[in-house]
């Protein structure tokens, strides 16, 4: 049977899939190899699927997409996997190359998967496909605009800080302190990697809040801070994290707890040791030394962080006469800590951001 192309009337669902129409042959040849058998495909008779395939035993419905980050991917594995149930198919995305993110979102939906450049992982009745570790025949020059980076993810804060209303871009531009050149490319690509939707007057906001805050989890590094680490000797967590705000706050020095301190304020659930905060500035290590605190890199229970960006200080408030920056990069930034953080970042969602 030839290969055809399907049916859907593609701009009227906003996708750019020509990629995928020049390299259909290569998908076929794939499967083939992978599942030892002839491969067909068939013009789909349903628009929502970019192509239906089957083998002597299985049919496969596609969903090709020429981006692997958490966005579209996650919206194509959800259409596909209900379109196949109801048909009894294999649902499968395919992508020119699948990258980290896209195979822990995959993983998580239970979503087989297909990458152009010759990985797959696919489960089907009879048939289990793990092929890892083929490099991206896809590899595009330059270096695309990191949303999450330091700078870059003002944009993402501000919308997640208001996750219900449309933004405009000129609102985003006074309230992140970037230039409008660069806000307006972040918005086109948060958009192209459908994170955020934008309504008729071209204002914008989260698509899903839960899918754009856990894509910026995954690609934040606490750890490219500059962190001071050491011991203040109290017997608390807490008694530590008041002695050192306070200690600023005499001093003048711009602060903000986070990380699982700021968690216990915001949404008490266990007690902590690690108390960390955020500094505009380290203060002179004599000044600290004065309060008993020394610097210990191992087994700290204190850390003092310098961020790479002002921009975490954004929508910082007072908790319990603590400075503590706002719930949306306490989150963000429960992933690199240690002791219950996990447990914290939940308690912390369920009470302070509830979407």
């Amino acid at each position: 049977m030839p290969l055809s192309e399907t049916s859907p009337d593609r701009s009227s669902r906003g996708r750019n899939d020509s990629w995928f129409a020049a390299e259909k042959q290569r998908l076929i040849a794939l499967l083939r190899e992978y599942t030892e058998q002839e491969i067909t495909a068939a013009e789909s008779s349903r628009s929502e699927v970019d192509l239906v395939v089957y083998s002597s035993t299985h049919r496969f419905f596609i969903e090709a997409r020429a981006a692997a980050t958490a966005g579209p991917v996650t919206k194509a594995a959800r259409r596909v996997r209900e379109l196949a149930r109801d048909s009894r198919a294999t649902a499968l995305v395919v992508v020119p190359y699948m990258g980290k993110t896209g195979r822990r979102a995959l993983r998580e939906l239970g979503v087989s998967w297909l990458d152009l450049s010759g990985n797959a992982r696919i489960s089907a009745p009879g048939l289990h496909v793990d092929v890892r570790g083929r490099p991206n025949r896809y590899v595009k020059r330059g270096r695309p605009e990191n949303l999450f980076a330091p700078k870059s993810s003002r944009v993402v804060r501000c919308l997640l800080m208001e996750p219900s209303s449309f933004l405009s871009q000129r609102t985003i531009t006074k309230t992140t302190g970037l230039g409008e050149g660069h806000v307006s490319k972040l918005v086109r690509r948060l958009e192209k990697e459908s994170l955020i939707e934008r309504n008729r007057r071209g204002a914008v906001k989260p698509k899903d809040c839960q899918l754009l805050i856990n894509e910026w989890r995954r690609r934040s590094d606490f750890s490219r801070n500059h962190i001071l680490k050491g011991q203040l000797p109290r017997k608390t967590g807490l008694a530590r994290l008041r002695e050192l705000a306070e200690f600023f706050d005499q001093c003048g020095l711009r602060h903000s707890a986070t990380g699982l301190s700021a968690a216990w304020l915001l949404a008490p659930h266990a007690n902590f040791r690690l108390a960390t905060l955020y500094v505009a500035e380290h203060p002179s290590l004599d000044d600290l030394e004065v309060l008993g605190w020394r610097e210990k890199p191992r087994a700290p229970d204190t850390w003092l962080v310098v961020p790479r960006d002002e921009g975490v200080f954004h929508g910082a408030s007072v908790v319990d006469g603590i400075s503590c920056v706002h719930p949306v990069q306490v989150y963000v930034d429960l992933v690199d800590q240690p002791e219950r953080a996990a447990e914290a970042a939940q308690e912390l969602k369920t009470k302070c951001l509830p979407w």
